[in-house]
């Protein structure tokens, strides 16, 4: 099985794809780490990084060969990343959505900022995404539900219970 799980920053997409991995003895890859390797091999700090990808088209050809690469590879799969449903077309395509305000007290949590310092950054790396994906693939929005299986809404539930509804949907299939 094969499940690719897309959300902006903070709904959850690498605490439940580990678990949910573990749980279906599947590898688990995120494109985020994938995007950081690569930084750190270029020699420069993350953001840099993404500063580069909007000039140099060919930084996101790298990744997203490598990301569509890992989708051929494994037949059993949990890749979290904004364009998995793209580069990986037989997975279970999934979508986790999650009030702003929430995701950006998870964003600020997680890397050590403050919300509003969450919420620019957060914001200014989708507005690039959303122009660099239309750029670079013509996909002019990529978080467009018609791209999703199962679109679930990460706001006020736990990792345990997301994953219980993943579980059920792919039971009933």
């Amino acid at each position: 099985m094969k499940i690719t799980i897309f959300g902006l920053a903070g709904t959850g997409k690498s605490s439940v794809g580990k678990k949910l991995a573990q749980k279906l003895c599947c590898a688990f890859v995120s494109t985020g780490n994938v995007f950081r390797e690569q930084a750190k091999v270029s020699g420069v700090a993350v953001q840099e990084y993404d500063k580069m990808a909007e000039k140099d088209p060919s930084i996101d050809h790298k990744l997203d060969e490598r990301i569509a690469q890992i989708g051929k590879i494994h037949e059993n799969l949990v890749l979290e990343s904004r364009l998995g449903w793209y580069f990986v077309p037989d997975s279970l395509k999934i979508k986790f959505v999650c009030d702003d305000e929430e995701r950006f007290r998870r964003v600020a949590h997680r890397d050590g900022l403050s919300e509003d310092e969450a919420k620019r950054i957060s914001n200014i790396r989708e507005i690039s995404h959303l122009e660099r994906f239309n750029k670079v693939y013509g996909i002019e929005d990529y978080s467009a539900d018609e791209h999703f299986d199962l679109i679930i809404n990460t706001t006020n539930i736990h990792v345990s219970e997301i994953i219980d509804l993943i579980l059920n949907n792919i039971k009933e299939k």
